[in-house]
């Protein structure tokens, strides 16, 4: 709701000057029309208002989104690559960025539809449709205002179709045609159907997705073989050690309480706050201590910009500290690190890392500039076990790689040879802690999903 009530702040600010050109152009087509002695019915004066309103909107909010950082021109040609998206990991707001671009093609098919004779209608407004968003699309490329997507133009044609279907629904309503007008209502209702359908399939499954669950890899063409040991661990792999577990979660008052208790220990309070649907983030009265809250898990990042810096993203933080030193250092904050973790120092990255059969999960990792504390990024949580995975075998590992049904990091050329196989949790979207196997080869890493039982 709050993505929803944050693009309707976003654009309703065009509404006067768009209402201002539809009376402009109501305006314009009366006096044309009546010096030349044919003057407009009132019907058609306001099909003018309505299409001058729309078709400003429409180059507002696709096209010249003033206001908005540009684009470099960019272009995807996968079709359906936004629906496996948003079925990998769901959002509110990636349901709305397909939802809306239906919506937002509803009035074209309903102008459209108008015009023209019912029988026309059914073979000029979807085609009309589709060549408004493709000409929407290729403006975009060329004025790097957005990206072309060809997502987006099957979306914005599914929504001229559900004009199109909408209008009919009206003019049968309009003629007392029950039959007609109950086919129209279910055509417009198929055309929405999409993005509902991936709504209501995540809500129905009792684990989460996540940016792992989407095949997001190109096949491996070239010869894929398994070092002994990487082969002998994945034989070896039982649905016992795979386990699934539920964490704990948050709401917006434990996001609220947790970065009140962070700021107290600097002398500051809350400030502002930026609610979404998944997270909740914080910023101090002095505007330099920040907290991120993110609902599952919960995963939450405290910073302090007295201390952080670009040197620390981008140089990495000090090196050499003990596991003493770092615990000491994140007490300070009002923050105890629980026993239990694995402590690792990679040049200055600084993390304590727990496994879900431990009744935690994740990891704690601390980022530390010139002495002082400057990032914690706590994804540690209490866990429960609720299920398991099912394991997979080497010859299985090869026919998903080979058809590319895996995420990836360094995606490597020619022949693979994988070298070591492990297993690695991720959070879903909803709240569960999830394995995955993780194989590596020559510096590529490969993320392959594993079924839940």
């Amino acid at each position: 709701m709050r993505t929803f009530l944050d693009l309707l702040g976003r654009y309703l600010p065009l509404a006067l000057p768009a209402l201002v050109l539809g009376v402009i152009a109501y305006i314009a087509v009366t006096l044309i029309f009546r010096r030349r002695g044919r003057p407009l019915s009132r019907a058609w004066k306001l099909w003018c208002f309505f299409t001058a309103v729309y078709v400003f909107a429409l180059l507002c909010v696709l096209i010249l989104r003033s206001g908005e950082p540009r684009y470099e021109s960019w272009y995807n040609l996968e079709l359906f690559y936004g629906y496996r998206m948003l079925m990998a990991d769901f959002t509110s707001h990636a349901f709305l960025n397909e939802f809306m671009n239906i919506l937002i093609f509803v009035p074209c098919g309903f102008l459209f539809a108008l015009p023209f004779g019912e029988r026309k209608s059914r073979w000029l407004v979807i085609p009309l449709g589709f060549l408004t968003s493709l000409t929407v699309e290729v403006l975009q490329y060329l004025l790097a205002s957005g990206i072309a997507d060809v997502d987006d133009l099957f979306n914005n044609t599914l929504g001229a179709a559900c004009g199109f279907a909408l209008a009919r629904f009206c003019l049968n309503v309009r003629g007392k045609r029950a039959a007609r007008s109950a086919v129209s209502l279910v055509l417009a209702l198929v055309c929405l159907s999409p993005p509902l359908a991936a709504w209501a399939l995540w809500s129905a499954s009792p684990y989460g997705t996540s940016e792992f669950d989407v095949r997001q890899g190109t096949p491996l063409t070239g010869g894929i073989s398994f070092s002994e040991d990487a082969a002998a661990f994945l034989s070896g792999l039982t649905a016992e050690e795979l386990g699934v577990y539920a964490t704990s979660g948050g709401d917006l008052a434990a996001a609220r309480e947790c970065a009140d208790r962070f700021y107290a220990v600097f002398g500051q309070t809350r400030d502002t706050e930026d609610l979404y649907d998944e997270s909740a983030w914080f910023r101090s009265a002095d505007g330099q201590l920040s907290v991120v809250y993110r609902y599952a898990g919960p995963e939450i990042e405290y910073t302090n910009y007295n201390v952080y810096s670009s040197r620390v993203e981008y140089m990495g933080s000090d090196p050499g500290l003990s596991e003493e030193e770092i615990r000491a250092l994140v007490l300070g904050w009002g923050l105890e690190i629980p026993e239990g973790g694995a402590f690792s120092d990679e040049d200055g990255a600084y993390v304590f890392s727990y496994d879900a059969g431990t009744g935690l999960g994740g990891e704690i990792s601390a980022e530390v500039l010139d002495g002082e504390l400057a990032r914690v990024d706590w994804h540690a949580y209490e866990t429960e076990r609720i299920g398991y995975a099912e394991p997979i075998r080497a010859e299985e590992c090869v026919r998903r790689l080979a058809r590319g049904d895996f995420s990836w990091r360094e995606m490597p050329e020619g022949d693979v040879h994988i070298e070591n196989a492990d297993v690695v949790y991720t959070l879903d979207s909803k709240g569960a802690y999830r394995p995955l196997l993780e194989l590596s080869a020559d510096g590529a890493r490969f993320y392959l999903s594993l079924a839940m039982e």
